[in-house]
């Protein structure tokens, strides 16, 4: 099973779900069943999960920088760099 948690950029909505990954670890060990995990992020609070043993895939984005200067073309092209790598052409 794979599972995405998506907490983007609120410091304490990252460290209240960090709990999640403890019930997940506990359901794949009582059903016998792998869990993948992966976890969208925004950049700033990246170093927070970077290290996390248990977070088999940390997704990295930069929506902040993106809302800030959406015309530039740096933005564009991180973006769709960012968009082309989720859907595995990148």
């Amino acid at each position: 099973m794979r599972v995405l948690i998506i907490k983007l950029s609120a410091f304490g909505d990252i460290i209240h779900s960090l709990s999640v990954i403890d019930c997940l670890k506990e359901y794949s060990r009582l059903n016998n069943k792998e869990v993948e995990l992966h976890w969208l992020v925004e950049k700033r609070w990246a170093p927070i999960l970077r290290h996390h043993e248990d977070i088999d895939k940390l997704i990295i984005s930069n929506t902040k920088g993106w809302r800030k200067s959406t015309l530039s073309s740096e933005t564009r092209e991180e973006f769709f760099t960012f968009w082309k790598d989720r859907r595995g052409k990148g």
